[in-house]
């Protein structure tokens, strides 16, 4: 839940959308960068507690909503710095095939209220460094911290192989770029499953000094000490899908009548699986969805009256009867292992079925009057379309979950669920327009304490 340090003005931690808004806003957070085609950038986040959504503004008088080719993103966070990926319309294309300037900012806190935030940009790798299919992409970035102030930021990029990946690292010491090449470990029930197909990155997870895990959230996760010489990638990999879990082929698997597709690799993960690494202890969040098999005949009124008759009575559908997979609720599995074990099972922490999720705080059914069942009254999260679970990075036993009444257009809401004591704890409305589609990019990340004034001294 909410982690505020005692008089502290920010947050310990914040639920990022990762982003942009394209907004002139200023104020204590904001920091001005500059590109290197000359053109002045502003930065100012707006901070709230978990699982209230945070979120971030660009602004710059010189450039245009036109001009940008997509979206600014937060690529990674660590400790006091956060990584923004911009991409323009304009500018040199390095590399050739992209639309136009690409670059990197690095964004770091106030140092604890001894500086204000700065905003300065990371030199992009040159052609030496990102020959293909060596190819920098802001998903598969991870930043190392150093005590010291310095970082390093790392990619792993590969060449379509599931045995040949390269690290490119940028050293905030010599502002360089280099590459190392990694050797894989893995064991041979791995390869022989995914021969020849490399690992999807879906987030980078920092899991100790120098350690870093790039999360597959289907397959597994790639290992690596980036501080050694000769860097080793091991897998761990990751537990599979229940197999009562369904898939969905498209955007409207939230409708009653859904289709069943048994590859999951026709679909995102985030839409039920996280993992996050708190103290070398990783957990994994597995959101299963339920159905039943119900068996429906199409009649007349059924059909939409803007048909003219001739063609409702020549409709296939009618008087046919079909299977039809009818949502039954969901249900959330949590795992973890130890990063230092060497043994690739996971334990099985908790399962939690939705109704079993008690919402007793009656804060939440007045915000919320849908959290009512229209048949018992009984307060229940059955009735929500929810999906995307995220953890907390602070290894506390909490999931925050993205729901909706409708999956089309309306208010979403993050809820924040207990896992332990099986409660719905927190209810905080999320931006209607991001969620429109039902795709978040949300993170949970701690720079956000950084902005906060040192405590005083203890009394003497």
């Amino acid at each position: 839940m909410s982690l505020r340090t005692a008089g502290s003005r920010h947050p310990d931690s914040v639920l990022l959308d990762r982003k942009a808004y394209l907004e002139d806003q200023v104020n204590a957070t904001t920091a001005v960068g500059q590109l290197s085609t000359g053109e002045p950038i502003r930065i100012t986040f707006s901070l709230a507690d978990p699982p209230a959504v945070s979120y971030f503004c660009i602004h710059s008088p010189e450039i245009s909503e036109t001009d940008y080719a997509s979206e600014p993103v937060v690529a990674c966070s660590e400790k006091d710095m956060v990584i923004i990926h911009f991409s323009f319309r304009f500018g040199p294309r390095v590399p050739s095939f992209e639309p136009g300037l690409r670059e990197y900012f690095i964004y770091r806190a106030a140092g604890c209220g001894k500086k204000p935030p700065s905003f300065k940009p990371i030199p992009y790798p040159g052609p030496d460094i990102l020959m293909r299919p060596h190819i920098l992409h802001h998903e598969s970035l991870g930043l190392v911290p150093f005590d010291n102030g310095e970082f390093l930021l790392v990619s792993l990029s590969t060449r379509m192989s599931i045995l040949d990946y390269v690290l490119l690292i940028f050293s905030s010491k010599t502002e360089q770029w280099t590459t190392k090449q990694v050797v894989v470990q893995t064991t041979p029930p791995i390869i022989s499953s995914q021969s020849g197909v490399p690992f999807e990155i879906n987030k980078v997870i920092v899991l100790g000094e120098g350690l870093l895990g790039w999360v597959d959230l289907w397959r597994g996760i790639l290992v690596c000490n980036v501080l050694e010489d000769s860097p080793v990638v091991r897998i761990i990999p990751l537990p599979n899908k229940p197999k009562s879990n369904f898939r969905w082929k498209s955007s409207s698997y939230f409708e009653d009548s859904r289709s069943y597709d048994d590859s999951p690799h026709n679909n995102s993960p985030n839409l039920s699986r996280d993992v996050a690494c708190n103290n070398g202890l990783i957990k994994l969040i597995d959101m299963e969805h339920l159905y039943r098999e119900e068996i429906v005949t199409q009649v007349q009124n059924d059909l939409a009256s803007c048909y003219d008759s001739h063609l409702v009575d020549d409709d296939p559908r009618v008087g046919v009867p079909r299977t039809c997979y009818v949502s039954d609720g969901w249900r959330l599995r949590s795992y973890y292992k130890h990063i230092s074990s060497s043994s690739e099972y996971w334990r099985e922490e908790c399962i939690v079925h939705c109704d079993d999720i008690s919402v007793y705080n009656p804060r939440h059914c007045l915000v919320l009057p849908e959290l009512r069942a229209y048949n018992t009254g009984k307060l229940t999260l059955r009735y929500l379309i929810s999906a995307f679970p995220f953890l907390s990075i602070h290894g506390e036993n909490v999931v925050y979950l993205m729901s909706k009444v409708k999956f089309e257009g309306g208010k979403a809401w993050i809820l924040g669920v207990d896992l332990a004591n099986k409660t719905l704890e927190v209810l905080e409305p999320y931006s209607s327009t991001r969620a429109f589609f039902f795709k978040p990019d949300l993170c949970h990340y701690m720079f956000s304490k950084y902005l906060n004034p040192a405590p005083p001294p203890p009394p003497a």
